[in-house]
Order: C-alpha cells, then sequence, then structure tokens
C-alpha cells in the first residue's frame, strides 16, 4: 500500500500512537491575533476518534 504523502506532511503519530495534528491560523494575518492566540495554535493536538479510521487508511506505515 501507497502512503498519501498529503496526509504524512499533515499528521504524525505521537508515542502513545495517537494521531497529532498542528492547529490552525497560523498561515497568515498573524498581525490581527494576540500573543496568547498565537502561542496556544503554535502546539499540536489529537485527531477526533471519528477521523482516525479515515487517516489510517492514509497512513498504513504511521505517516514513514
Amino acid at each position: 500500500m501507497k502512503t498519501k504523502k498529503t496526509a504524512a506532511k499533515r499528521f504524525k503519530l505521537s508515542q502513545a500512537g495517537h494521531i497529532m495534528r498542528s492547529k490552525q491560523s497560523l498561515s497568515h494575518l498573524r498581525r490581527n491575533k494576540s500573543k496568547r492566540q498565537l502561542s496556544r495554535s503554535n502546539s499540536t493536538e489529537s485527531v477526533n476518534k471519528n477521523y482516525t479510521r479515515k487517516i489510517d487508511v492514509f497512513l498504513p506505515y504511521g505517516g514513514i
């Protein structure tokens, strides 16, 4: 099976096995956002359980 490269760029696996994604609102219009909003969106969070099966199909080898 092939890995979908677009999904491999967007999602990473944590050591616990959770699929992690980066948060939104960092790409443009950063001057209008507060420092608190920028620092909170700089981290990663786990993907909702409803989407993990769909993403697992795109990453058969864990996003390598």
